[in-house]
C-alpha cells in the first residue's frame, strides 16, 4: 500500500482557506469544525483528517483573536460564530457600499446585516423602556 504525501500548502493558500472558511461561518451563524469541515472543506480540498481539522483550527483562532468570529469548546465540540458585537472599524467615515462586500468575489453577505439590524432593533427596543422607566421614576420623585 502506497501512501501519497501531499505538498504543503503556500502561505496564500492557507490564507484562501482562512477567508473561504470565514464566509462560511459567516454564511452558517453558528457551526461547529466538524460541521465546518464536512460541510465546506471538499470545495478547496480540507479533508477530515486531523491534519486538516489542526489547520482550519487555527486559522479559525486566528480569526477570533482578530474579533472577526468567536471560537469556543462546547463539550467536546469547538464551535465558531459570528460575534454578537459586530468589530469596530478603524475608519470613522461611511461606508459605501461596495466596501460592504466581503471581498473580491463574495456578494454583500444580506443575512449578516439582516441579523445585525435585528440586534440593533432589540438594543433601541431596551433602550426606549430603561428610557421610560427614568422617566417615570423622575416623575415620581418631583411630586
Amino acid at each position: 500500500m502506497v501512501v501519497r504525501r501531499r505538498k504543503r500548502r503556500s502561505s496564500v493558500e492557507v490564507k484562501r482557506l482562512q477567508q473561504h472558511f470565514l464566509h462560511a461561518v459567516q454564511q452558517e451563524g453558528k457551526i461547529s469544525l466538524s460541521g465546518l469541515i464536512s460541510k465546506y472543506g471538499p470545495e478547496v480540498e480540507v479533508q477530515d483528517t486531523a491534519s486538516d481539522k489542526n489547520l482550519v483550527k487555527r486559522q479559525l483562532d486566528q480569526l477570533a483573536a482578530e474579533g472577526e468570529i468567536e471560537f469556543r469548546r462546547a463539550g467536546r465540540e469547538l464551535i465558531a460564530h459570528v460575534p454578537s458585537q459586530p468589530a469596530k472599524s478603524e475608519t470613522t467615515e461611511p461606508a459605501d457600499v461596495d466596501s460592504l462586500s466581503a471581498g473580491p468575489g463574495y456578494p454583500v453577505d444580506l443575512a449578516v446585516i439582516r441579523a445585525f439590524a435585528v440586534q440593533l432593533e432589540e438594543f433601541s427596543r431596551t433602550l426606549q423602556e430603561q428610557i421610560s422607566t427614568l422617566v417615570g421614576m423622575v416623575e415620581k420623585a418631583s411630586k
